[in-house]
């Protein structure tokens, strides 16, 4: 009889802790969310929507974007709906051949891939049987209440540097936007059209030193910043910046004291940070 019962209870508790987990990952996708990965010296910017559908912008230098993938989706979540790719430095693409591998990846958006180095050869081996679309300045992609924009470069093959090529992209989304201009530099700003204040703005280049950089964060006058960053030998992020940044007076979050950042996004556009650390 007192094992009956004991079963009977131990049923009935794993029940309810597999009903509770169900309604917790149905609550998760009723929320849209934007997450900064932690994934060292490098980018990589996730963006849920509240169906569920998941875009992904670079993956960073290695598999430590796997890591934070897995933190970020459930198991049962192994699709990555758009995956766009700024520019072929290894800080951006390193993981995103460790993602090619790990997920099935529905679209695929890249500009030029020429350039020399061994991660290129290997992403260009693996995109070789996908088909590839380009996003240049003008084009936009809706993803389900994702409104993406890319404002940079104007032409898929970029004659510039890899850096002044990378892919710049304007996220809308319950009157939230967000600004991500991969490696793109304050300098560069006037060519990009955004003139106007931004909700989130990812600081460009690991937060490196550049001299327009005061101007363009009056102009853009986020309310909410966030360098991705890691143990360097640059110096990022710069000091310089750090003290215009501590002017301005928004929030400012880096990934490397930080850990993953997190922005949910209600229906309303209210905007609540999320640190890991």
């Amino acid at each position: 009889m007192k094992n009956v019962l004991f079963n009977t209870f131990m049923i009935i508790t794993i029940s309810i802790v597999v009903t509770l987990v169900v309604l917790l990952q149905e609550y998760r996708s009723l929320q849209t969310e934007v997450w900064f990965l932690d994934v060292g010296q490098g980018d990589s910017v996730l963006f849920k929507s509240s169906r569920g559908k998941v875009v992904l912008v670079d993956g960073g230098l290695s598999d430590l974007v796997l890591l934070e993938l897995g933190e970020v989706l459930s198991f049962s979540e192994s699709t990555i709906d758009a995956l766009f790719i700024s520019h072929p430095h290894a800080d951006h693409i390193g993981g995103v051949i460790q993602i090619l591998e790990k997920y099935n990846v529905r679209n695929i958006y890249v500009n030029a891939l020429e350039y020399d180095s061994d991660y290129v050869d290997v992403l260009k081996n693996q995109l070789s049987k996908i088909q590839l679309s380009t996003f240049v300045a003008g084009e936009v992609v809706q993803i389900d209440e994702f409104t993406i924009t890319s404002l940079w470069p104007e032409e898929s093959t970029c004659s510039l540097g890899i850096n002044e090529c990378a892919m710049s992209l304007l996220v809308e989304v319950n009157g939230v936007s967000i600004l991500s201009t991969s490696d793109v530099e304050f300098d560069q700003f006037a060519k990009l059209g955004v003139n106007r204040v931004v909700d989130i703005l990812k600081i460009p280049h690991q937060g490196s030193c550049n001299d327009n950089a005061g101007e363009w964060l009056s102009i853009l006058d986020p309310r909410y910043m966030v360098v991705s960053v890691g143990e360097n030998s640059y110096g990022h992020p710069c000091k310089q910046l750090l003290a215009l940044i501590d002017n301005l007076g928004g929030e400012f979050y880096r990934t490397d004291h930080d850990g993953r950042i997190g922005f949910v996004i209600s229906e309303i556009g209210q905007i609540s940070p999320k640190v890991e650390r």
